[in-house]
């Protein structure tokens, strides 16, 4: 608590003195020739309050100037400001199934058992960093759009993980029209991030094929984001030979059978470079964690927390009982205490 006017306080010391040194010379009653006159006489309840009536009217002074010192008490808000936000934009188109991103001992340690593949699809490894990754920016607002031939916003930015976590399982592939629009993934990117408050907007593109679909090249998408003060950092998921998805041999076995994958990686580093951002090849599991990992050791600024102080007065909870006081006073002057002329 503090005191808006704390110089009227010094008068309660010098009240206090005041009244005690009244109150210690003030002798009132009669003199009798002897004490057996009074003996018989015992103070009753109305002279007890009598005596004391004075005290009632000093703590209603002592209250009176404590109001007047304007007593406040503080109170703190926080608000809190969006630090950075990240848009994920993932391809689902259908070289995403390629069952070929080697996984590290530690990855095939925490398998369960019964499945002795070496290798996870691409999209479900996305979808596995891309969640590590969230969990790892807790004060972030973070978006989600997932891309084929065309683009559309999964989650839009926001600070509930949960439910942006639960909105990552949604990102399939086959939902969408197949191919690869990496134009349309960045403008829907980047219209969800550009209306945000954040003092940093990221988005965060990984692709595994080179832009076939929509209206919009990816460079020219690459400026405007650029032009809106929107920095892009581009994942390519390059196979470290043919791309490899698991089929059917026709005896009921299922084997491995390679695709030729094209991926621009030429074209992705320019977007980046465009936009202040960086290019990551990942070729595994592993070197796409840490894709994700220098990301996001390259962009740690969090939430601002700014502090108000705010102050309330609290006089009315010392004028209040005062007046209370002098009017208990008043009456029972009136009434009990009355004196007689």
């Amino acid at each position: 608590m503090i005191f808006k006017s704390a110089w009227v306080l010094f008068i309660l010391p010098v009240f206090v003195f005041l009244f005690l040194l009244t109150r210690r010379h003030r002798r009132p009653g009669f003199l009798f020739p002897s004490g057996e006159i009074i003996n018989a006489f015992r103070p009753g309840s109305r002279a007890w309050l009598a005596g004391k009536a004075v005290y009632i009217r000093a703590a209603c002074i002592v209250l009176v100037i404590i109001a007047l010192a304007r007593p406040q008490l503080s109170r703190e808000t926080r608000v809190k400001k969006e630090g950075i936000a990240i848009m994920l934009a993932i391809d689902c188109s259908s070289t995403m199934l390629a069952d070929d991103l080697e996984l590290s001992w530690e990855d095939l340690g925490r398998r369960e058992k019964g499945d002795a593949s070496r290798y996870e699809k691409r999209i479900d490894a996305a979808r596995e960093v891309a969640r590590d990754f969230i969990k790892s920016r807790q004060d972030d607002l973070i978006g989600l759009v997932a891309f084929a031939a065309q683009a559309y916003v999964v989650c839009p930015t926001t600070f509930d993980h949960d439910w942006l976590t639960r909105s990552l399982d949604r990102v399939k592939v086959g939902l969408i029209k197949d191919g690869t629009a990496i134009g349309s993934g960045i403008l829907s990117s980047v219209n969800s991030v550009k209306e945000t408050k954040a003092r940093t907007k990221i988005v965060i593109l990984l692709t595994d094929g080179i832009n076939n679909f929509g209206n919009v090249p990816p460079l020219v998408a690459a400026k405007a984001a650029r032009a809106l003060g929107i920095k892009i950092y581009t994942v390519g998921l390059v196979s470290k030979g043919p791309g490899l998805y698991l089929a059917g041999d026709g005896t009921g076995r299922r084997v491995y059978r390679d695709f030729k994958v094209d991926i621009d990686e030429d074209e992705l580093r320019q977007i980046s470079a465009l936009t202040g951002g960086e290019y990551f090849k990942a070729t595994d599991l592993e070197t796409l964690r840490q894709s994700y990992r220098e990301i996001d050791r390259l962009e740690k600024f969090g939430m601002e927390e700014s502090r108000y102080e705010e102050y309330v007065d609290v006089f009315r909870y010392f004028l209040i009982p005062a007046l209370a006081l002098l009017v208990a006073d008043i009456i029972l002057r009136k009434t009990f205490l009355r004196k007689i002329p």
